[in-house]
């Protein structure tokens, strides 16, 4: 389960370095704490 997320992370930094707005920048930079919190929490729960 873990690689798709890490995947997902890199796109999305793909894309923020594409167009680099700081407004969209603050979005991603919270939807991927989000992912990450998540990632981490169905590592706990699967570990």
């Amino acid at each position: 389960m873990g690689v798709p997320v890490v995947t997902q992370v890199h796109r999305v930094f793909d894309m923020m370095s594409e167009n680099a707005t700081p407004g969209a920048a603050d979005v991603l930079c919270r939807q991927i704490e989000t992912v990450r919190s998540k990632a981490v929490e169905m590592g706990n729960a699967s570990g």
